[in-house]
Protein backbone atom coordinates (compact mmCIF):
# COMPACT_ATOMS: atom_id res chain seq x y z
CA UNK A 1 0.00 0.00 0.00
CA UNK A 2 2.98 2.07 0.60
CA UNK A 3 5.69 2.12 -2.30
CA UNK A 4 9.54 2.59 -1.51
CA UNK A 5 8.71 6.22 -2.14
CA UNK A 6 6.29 7.05 0.47
CA UNK A 7 3.53 6.74 -2.40
CA UNK A 8 0.18 5.77 -1.59
CA UNK A 9 -0.32 2.34 -3.99
CA UNK A 10 -3.89 0.50 -3.75
CA UNK A 11 -3.89 -0.80 -7.50
CA UNK A 12 -3.58 -4.35 -6.37
CA UNK A 13 -5.17 -4.32 -2.93
CA UNK A 14 -8.49 -2.91 -5.09
CA UNK A 15 -7.79 -5.00 -7.94
CA UNK A 16 -7.52 -8.17 -5.37
CA UNK A 17 -10.72 -7.38 -3.36
CA UNK A 18 -12.85 -6.52 -7.06
CA UNK A 19 -11.51 -10.17 -7.73
CA UNK A 20 -12.69 -11.65 -4.73
CA UNK A 21 -15.85 -10.25 -4.37
CA UNK A 22 -16.68 -11.10 -8.20
CA UNK A 23 -15.49 -14.55 -7.46
CA UNK A 24 -18.33 -14.64 -4.19
CA UNK A 25 -21.38 -13.26 -6.03
CA UNK A 26 -20.48 -16.06 -8.90
CA UNK A 27 -20.73 -18.56 -6.00
CA UNK A 28 -24.31 -17.49 -4.93
CA UNK A 29 -25.54 -16.45 -9.16
CA UNK A 30 -25.16 -18.28 -12.44
CA UNK A 31 -21.08 -17.73 -13.21
CA UNK A 32 -20.48 -15.27 -16.60
CA UNK A 33 -20.78 -16.97 -19.54
CA UNK A 34 -18.83 -15.00 -21.98
CA UNK A 35 -16.13 -12.63 -21.55
CA UNK A 36 -18.15 -9.44 -22.07
CA UNK A 37 -20.76 -10.49 -18.93
CA UNK A 38 -17.13 -11.42 -16.91
CA UNK A 39 -16.01 -7.55 -17.81
CA UNK A 40 -19.63 -6.00 -16.90
CA UNK A 41 -19.18 -7.91 -13.67
CA UNK A 42 -15.85 -6.60 -13.09
CA UNK A 43 -17.47 -3.06 -14.02
CA UNK A 44 -20.00 -3.25 -11.53
CA UNK A 45 -18.16 -4.27 -8.60
CA UNK A 46 -15.67 -0.91 -9.18
CA UNK A 47 -18.97 1.04 -9.47
CA UNK A 48 -20.20 0.01 -6.40
CA UNK A 49 -16.86 0.08 -4.89
CA UNK A 50 -16.63 3.39 -6.08
CA UNK A 51 -19.97 4.53 -4.67
CA UNK A 52 -19.39 3.56 -1.07
CA UNK A 53 -15.61 5.23 -1.63
CA UNK A 54 -17.64 8.52 -2.84
CA UNK A 55 -20.09 8.24 0.24
CA UNK A 56 -17.18 7.63 2.74
CA UNK A 57 -15.20 11.07 1.13
CA UNK A 58 -18.18 13.17 1.48
CA UNK A 59 -18.17 12.64 5.00
CA UNK A 60 -14.98 13.00 5.78
CA UNK A 61 -14.94 16.24 3.76
CA UNK A 62 -17.09 17.92 4.86
CA UNK A 63 -16.42 17.45 9.05
CA UNK A 64 -16.72 21.08 10.28
CA UNK A 65 -12.97 20.14 11.55
CA UNK A 66 -11.61 19.67 7.86
CA UNK A 67 -13.50 22.99 6.92
CA UNK A 68 -11.18 24.75 4.58
CA UNK A 69 -8.52 21.91 3.68
CA UNK A 70 -7.95 21.30 -0.03
CA UNK A 71 -7.74 17.74 0.20
CA UNK A 72 -7.37 16.89 -3.72
CA UNK A 73 -5.04 19.75 -4.15
CA UNK A 74 -2.48 18.54 -1.34
CA UNK A 75 -2.34 15.20 -2.97
CA UNK A 76 -1.83 16.62 -6.07
CA UNK A 77 0.61 18.60 -4.72
CA UNK A 78 2.56 15.63 -2.40
CA UNK A 79 1.66 12.67 -5.47
CA UNK A 80 0.97 14.30 -8.82
CA UNK A 81 -1.66 13.37 -11.26
CA UNK A 82 -1.66 9.47 -12.09
CA UNK A 83 0.87 9.47 -15.06
CA UNK A 84 1.71 7.31 -17.75
CA UNK A 85 3.72 4.82 -16.34
CA UNK A 86 1.31 4.31 -13.47
CA UNK A 87 -1.31 3.51 -16.24
CA UNK A 88 0.60 1.84 -18.20
CA UNK A 89 1.51 -0.49 -15.14
CA UNK A 90 -2.19 -0.76 -13.95
CA UNK A 91 -3.20 -1.74 -17.99
CA UNK A 92 -0.86 -4.50 -17.87
CA UNK A 93 -1.70 -5.50 -14.53
CA UNK A 94 -4.84 -5.84 -15.62
CA UNK A 95 -4.07 -7.91 -18.86
CA UNK A 96 -2.24 -10.15 -16.53
CA UNK A 97 -5.44 -10.72 -14.71
CA UNK A 98 -6.96 -11.30 -17.61
CA UNK A 99 -9.62 -8.33 -17.41
CA UNK A 100 -9.12 -7.14 -20.62
CA UNK A 101 -8.09 -8.66 -23.49
CA UNK A 102 -4.97 -7.37 -25.98
CA UNK A 103 -5.81 -4.55 -28.36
Amino acid sequence: MLDDSGRFEFTGELLDLVENVWCHFQEREEPADTPIARLAGLLYVVAALRQDIEAIWSLLATRPELRGIDVAGLLHEEMGPVGEDTLACLKAEMYRRRWLDEE
